[in-house]
């Protein structure tokens, strides 16, 4: 069927980030020469706090490269003795130094917190510095000295600058059914980036609202009857907000999805728009509803989200997203796989007589926009507040839209980000009423684990750049490894060449990342059910900016041949179903095999799939699209198992007859 577009054929704004660099506010004093100094004085405690305030000895410290850091030093002393100078000097391995001198406080404290993780942590009292971004590099060592007193150093490998982590995030605006009450994510931008572990996070807009004014909600489980029970239902048409009020129950009335199924389908769009621009592996994109689109709540999970808005429910859908699962369920007892995530912070609040879980810690959190400590407790109390990904309290700071998330969390989002060598784990110290005998003093050894993460690719954004450096983090070497495309255009390259120094050749690169960044393309849109093509659609097509994958066309003869040549489960094993015919109104012709191995099925609740693809605009009319099921594959094995296989002598495939047996399921016409 055919649907009016969805967007403006108006020359669209471009597909570029605004890249967000977190930088706390400048705090040095000026270098005192005779320094003031204080024979008295001890050097207890020293801290560094990028999302979190924490010393170089706690389980979870972590910092990244080239952000900017707060230095927190505590310096006890008598009463009545002077303030004296504290400097610190960095070096690093070429032989370079700079010293700069902290920000004192009004008065020396005579005591210093010395509990694992103080009950309250204040600026006011300790000595402040902000340490640029610049210095932090992976051979920084720092050497804080209290003039006429003791001082401490802390090495390259203590301070673990080993990642430069960059996050591409996508926000894309939501429109169902006829909303035009269009969200704002700009204001989110600054306070999203200090909050995540990132060195960086690159926003895009999605250049025009994603506007849907019927979708198509796919086969479940969870559906309702009209009067309201749950059931399954094969794949439906949407067109207005699911409802199911007491009164519709009984005039059995009831839509026939509920709003899990609406988020279903958005997240399910945020997912192949991502893959349609080349983004699959470098970016998150969340799908933000409008106030007249919300359901209640959100999805998210595998590097998309969707949601009402821009609050809680973004930062919660965003953390699913970045690997994080509803913490209570992996927290202590509750957590029974041996081998996965473990959150060590039972916290303070219980469903019955056993404690939720998810809490937040007693690790005090850190705004770098303002310079100032959020304290873990729900609104100033002593009791501890949850994790976003659990969330018993709103422990959001006047002004900001999102609460922290706590170090353990963010520490696992990162570890997701830059891939690790292995599974680690170990104990924590910390306190809670669900642990007797525990207190600020007396804190337990509580144990925690981080599973093993493959890591992605991340795109790194230079000023002023058109496109990104792709790179990629190697925990073996704890460097970053620019990604680069093989040389020729097979794309598919059994042996790689050797690699530039600091770089490495990715053979699926074709298949993975774009070719061509924020150019004019036409994205299309859609849907496919295999038993009914009256669910199938080409749902929205929109002349817009966005980045160009390559585009794999099998009724091209050269293409073809390149094609069965790709044996590999990452191209064309598993199966390319899906194609699009694109006509041209001066008489040519496009073919697009898509990634999607949704079978032929006569069952309604099997051979569903949202799709969408990226076409270059490249000045044709298009005058008629055509969605296509033709099954096409690449593999080994027994010819039992290869039906699909253009490679295989025996099925008789060329580029010339591929789609004589190909079915229509969906047309699209301006």
């Amino acid at each position: 069927m055919s649907l009016i577009p969805w967007g403006s054929f108006a020359a669209p704004a471009d597909f570029l980030p605004t890249v967000f660099r977190p930088e706390p506010p400048a705090l040095s004093s000026p270098c005192a020469n005779p320094a003031p100094g204080n024979p008295q004085a001890q050097l207890a405690r020293v801290w560094f706090a990028q999302t979190h305030l924490m010393e170089p000895t706690w389980p979870f410290f972590n910092l990244v490269q080239d952000r900017g850091t707060l230095l927190k030093v505590d310096v006890s002393a008598p009463a009545g003795t002077g303030r004296p100078q504290v400097s610190v000097t960095a070096r690093w391995a070429d032989g370079r130094q700079q010293t700069r001198c902290m920000v004192a406080p009004s008065t020396l404290p005579t005591r210093v917190d010395m509990n694992p993780q103080p009950q309250r942590q204040s600026l006011a009292s300790s000595y402040r510095l902000t340490l640029p971004s610049a210095w932090m590099t992976p051979d920084l060592s720092l050497t804080i000295r209290v003039a006429g007193g003791p001082s401490r150093t802390y090495s390259a490998e203590q301070l673990r600058l080993n990642t430069r982590p960059q996050l591409e995030m996508v926000l894309t605006n939501v429109l169902l059914f006829g909303d035009t009450r269009t969200p704002n994510g700009d204001a989110v931008r600054a306070e999203f980036a200090a909050r995540f572990p990132f060195t960086s996070v690159a926003f895009y807009r999605w250049p025009q609202a994603l506007r849907l004014p019927k979708l198509v909600v796919g086969p479940r489980t969870d559906a309702l009857t009209p009067y309201g029970q749950e059931t399954a239902s094969p794949a439906v048409w949407a067109d207005r907000l699911p409802s199911c009020t007491e009164a519709e129950q009984s005039a059995g009335t009831c839509t026939p999805y509920s709003g899990f199924g609406v988020l279903s389908t958005t997240y399910t769009v945020m997912s192949w728009l991502k893959h349609a621009n080349g983004m699959g592996w470098t970016s998150v994109w969340y799908g933000a509803l409008g106030a007249g689109s919300a359901i209640g709540g959100g999805l998210g999970g595998g590097q998309q989200a969707t949601g009402d808005g821009y609050g809680q429910v973004f930062n919660h859908e965003v953390g699913h997203a970045l690997s994080l699962p509803h913490l209570g369920g992996v927290t202590g007892a509750h957590q029974t796989d041996p081998d996965d995530l473990l959150d060590p912070y039972t916290g303070d609040t219980a469903d019955g007589t056993d404690f939720r879980g998810g809490g937040f810690g007693k690790t005090t959190a850190y705004d770098p926009l303002d310079n100032t400590l959020m304290h873990w407790g729900c609104r100033g109390t002593l009791v501890e507040a949850q994790d976003p990904m659990q969330r018993e309290c709103n422990n959001v700071a006047k002004g900001r839209r999102f609460d922290h998330f706590s170090d353990f969390a963010t520490v696992q989002m990162q570890r997701y980000w830059t891939g690790t060598r292995s599974t680690t784990g170990g104990t924590v110290p910390y306190w809670s009423r669900f642990l007797p005998g525990s207190s600020a003093a007396n804190p337990q050894a509580t144990a925690f684990r981080f599973p093993q993460e493959g890591g992605t690719v991340q795109a790194e954004w230079a000023p002023g750049a058109t496109a990104p450096t792709l790179t990629r983090y190697n925990p073996g070497t704890r460097t970053q490894q620019v990604v680069l495309r093989p040389p020729g255009d097979d794309g598919f390259v059994r042996a790689l060449p050797k690699a530039p120094a600091g770089a490495v050749y990715d053979r699926y690169y074709d298949f993975r990342f774009p070719l061509q960044f924020n150019v004019p393309v036409v994205t299309v849109l859609g849907t496919f059910n295999a038993s009914d093509h009256r669910m199938s659609s080409v749902l929205s097509v929109v002349k817009t900016r966005g980045h160009l994958k390559r585009l794999w066309d099998p009724a091209d003869r050269a293409t073809f041949a390149l094609m069965k040549r790709s044996i590999s489960g990452d191209t064309f094993w598993w199966g390319w179903n899906l194609h699009l015919r694109v006509e041209y109104a001066d008489g040519s012709l496009r073919h697009v095999a898509m990634d999607s191995d949704v079978e032929a099925s006569t069952d309604p609740m099997e051979g569903f799939t949202y799709w969408a693809v990226n076409l270059p605009d490249d000045g044709r009319t298009i005058r008629r699209l055509t969605l296509m099921h033709r099954p096409l594959c690449v593999r080994n094995g027994a010819a039992s198992d290869r039906q699909c296989d253009i490679g295989l002598s025996s099925n008789g495939l060329t580029a010339a007859n591929l789609y004589d047996a190909a079915t229509s399921a969906a047309t699209w016409t301006p």
